[in-house]
């Protein structure tokens, strides 16, 4: 990959980046705390154990996958609001396992 490449692909994601970061601040800072980071952290452990029996269900792994992406920047940006959020996103996963793994 030639530093011309790369320099590019950096200068076109600048712009989308910048966007997402307008949104992700510190609130609801409590969420981040002890006792309550163990109830999402556990969540998304088990999440992570169920993944490789999702993979059979078509879009459940993405949409896990997903979740963990979202739980990961309010994690690492202090976005209480956004683990929330990502908290219930996670009540998605069951939801199209369901539809998608057993009503067709």
């Amino acid at each position: 990959l030639s530093s011309e490449k790369l320099c590019k692909g950096i200068g076109w994601i600048r712009k989308p980046v910048h966007y997402v970061e307008g949104f992700l601040r510190p609130r609801l800072t409590f969420l981040l705390h002890r006792p309550w980071r163990y109830l999402p952290l556990t969540l998304i452990l088990a999440l992570t154990l169920c993944m490789p029996f999702l993979e059979v269900i078509p879009t459940s792994g993405s949409i896990a996958s997903a979740v963990i992406a979202v739980f990961a920047a309010g994690l690492l940006t202090r976005d209480g609001g956004l683990v929330l959020a990502s908290l219930i996103l996670l009540l998605a996963v069951p939801v199209a396992v369901w539809h998608f793994g057993f009503s067709g």
